[in-house]
């Protein structure tokens, strides 16, 4: 069996830039541990598959996958397929709908005057859930730093989700956001191994000084550790934490935020904190630009 698959880099305009994503499309046929062992061979953060909606009324059922795992919900997949699917149509689309293990996503595509596509944003498919404060001592030993690197004057590190778990901690300085080095073992003794849903990533932030909200890094240590140059699900979930604590943007309504500098990889999303019959939610948007285009064969 062959497959159409392409290669993308989310949440930049910039090739080799913000963070690459993988996307299968027309993969109906292919079994959950055919995709898992293909997200394996492509060894980008996440790789996903696009196959026919169950409901008629959508726009596709999305299955994202890790290396190791399949995800619920993930920010920069999401984005990223979102315009590969636009950027395919021949209708334009301004409104799509993903199908996924968390529920339905809602997707809105800007193009510009020319008909590209612009941007793509997600709407979180939860609002703010919180969880445990972790000690701050333990949680810089995770990142390889001083406890007194870590800011705690607006919030301690903390478990933060609107769709995907994350521990949230804020830095004092731009230059401590730049040492930071993930301590798989350390980090590992800061959530309870018995719990599913433990957080197995920590997302650090400094506040900026100029027009952007904040600067942030992101390492998981679920299976092999790893950075993430771009993460949608944890800046969505940081700006709704922000959102909380009554940190509004510095511009207007929108979170302007930035990660992967230190990588090589410098990534920006927009956040908007966006009102609803059902809780405050959090559209995550971002731009895309092609990599590569190729068939994959099983």
């Amino acid at each position: 069996m062959q497959f159409k698959y392409q290669v993308v880099d989310v949440f930049t305009k910039t090739r080799f830039g913000g963070n690459p994503l993988a996307v299968v499309l027309d993969a109906d046929e292919l079994t959950g541990t055919q995709m898992q062992v293909i997200a394996k061979e492509f060894n980008f953060s996440e790789t996903s598959f696009v196959c026919k909606p169950k409901d008629v009324g959508n726009t596709a059922h999305v299955r994202i996958f890790t290396p190791n795992s399949e995800m619920d919900f993930a920010g920069h997949p999401n984005v990223g397929t979102a315009y590969v699917l636009a950027h395919n149509a021949g209708d334009k689309p301004t409104k799509l709908r993903f199908e996924e293990r968390v529920g339905i996503v809602p997707i809105t595509v800007e193009y510009d005057d020319f008909d590209n596509v612009q941007t793509t944003a997600i709407m979180s498919p939860q609002s703010l859930k919180l969880g445990n404060e972790f000690d701050p001592a333990k949680t810089a030993r995770a990142l390889s730093i001083k406890q007194s690197d870590i800011q705690t004057d607006s919030h301690q590190p903390t478990h933060v989700s609107v769709g995907a778990n994350f521990i949230v901690v804020e830095l004092k300085t731009r230059e401590a956001l730049a040492r930071l080095n993930i301590n798989s073992e350390a980090a590992n003794q800061l959530v309870s191994s018995g719990d599913p849903k433990a957080p197995k990533a920590i997302y650090a932030y400094h506040r900026c000084e100029d027009e952007l909200d904040w600067t942030a890094r992101m390492f998981t240590f679920r299976g092999t550790a790893y950075e993430d140059p771009a993460t949608g699900s944890a800046g969505g979930a940081m700006a709704a934490f922000a959102h909380h604590l009554n940190l509004p943007p510095k511009n207007g309504e929108i979170y302007k935020v930035t990660q992967g500098i230190d990588m090589g990889r410098p990534s920006a999303m927009q956040l908007q904190i966006i009102h609803q019959a059902d809780g405050a939610k959090v559209q995550i948007a971002g731009s895309s630009i092609d990599v590569i285009q190729g068939v994959l064969t099983v």
